[in-house]
């Protein structure tokens, strides 16, 4: 079980340790403390996640005599570690220190779907982009330069993470819709998870629907890599779904972002 070591206030570099990050953990209230070197996963705010290896080790500096246990990450540049991330690391490592580690709460899958919806709204709102007056191509395109721009302060290179496309049949209790949604897809350092930015465009049930897209079928296409993006985008313009329901108006349009198992 994987179990929350800290919040980062503060980090320093120090010669001969590496990156200090601070709060320090209690030292025990008997006996030496041994110093051990664990596996940690640090998850920056609103960037991808990292494994690091980090060394707990005892620091003699109150003045009753007690001891702090410090963590340093070897070889991590102190940028890489902003204030506010979050380490965790297996429960094993929290039974070692013996206090201050907390259950992780949300997975940190979760925590990052978080961030990512937040940057998207944000680089939404620095276009002045309204998901109110979003038809399907503009959504499109609003999808792409997200994906193409890292707006998200570096959470994955375009080359990095990928842009999809589906054609779906939903129903979250507005009545059933038809569904084209634009995601990002963030593959996260860690347990087989990702991250799914996903822009809905959602179309009312009506004849049009039934007549000229159902018999096109449901559809899904994922794009890796920018040099493959133009490919992909000429396959879903070309789709009976896109080419059908370009012009018109949605019913709505919204915003989900959530942590799914990966690959």
């Amino acid at each position: 079980m994987q179990i929350e070591l800290l919040r980062v206030d503060a980090v320093f570099e120090l010669a001969g340790q590496g990156l200090v990050c601070a709060p320090s953990f209690p030292g025990p209230a008997a006996g030496p403390f041994q110093a051990f070197t664990a596996t940690v996963h640090v998850q920056p705010p609103g960037q991808a996640g990292f494994d690091a290896a980090a060394t707990f080790s005892a620091i003699h500096f109150r003045s009753a005599g007690g001891a702090d246990i410090l963590m340093s990450l070897a070889g991590i540049p102190k940028g890489a570690v902003p204030r506010g991330s979050r380490i965790f690391a297996g429960d094993d490592v929290g039974r070692r220190l013996g206090s201050g580690a907390t259950d992780a709460g949300p997975a940190p899958g979760v925590d990052s779907a978080a961030q990512v919806e937040k940057a998207f709204r944000s680089h939404l709102r620095s276009r002045a982009i309204k998901l109110s007056s979003l038809d399907l191509p503009q959504a499109f395109e609003a999808m792409r330069a997200y994906w193409a721009s890292g707006a998200d302060a570096g959470i994955l290179a375009p080359d990095g993470d990928g842009i999809a496309a589906c054609q779906e049949v939903t129903d979250h209790r507005r009545g059933t819709r038809l569904e084209i949604g634009f995601d990002r897809l963030l593959p996260i350092a860690r347990d087989q998870v990702a991250v799914r930015l996903r822009l809905r465009v959602c179309y009312k049930w009506d004849r049009e629907v039934i007549q000229h897209v159902l018999p096109g079928g449901m559809w899904s296409f994922t794009c890796w890599n920018a040099a493959a993006f133009d490919a992909f985008r000429t396959t879903v313009l070309n789709t009976a779904g896109y080419s059908t329901m370009q012009g018109k108006p949605p019913a709505e349009v919204n915003i989900v972002c959530t942590a799914i198992a990966w690959p």
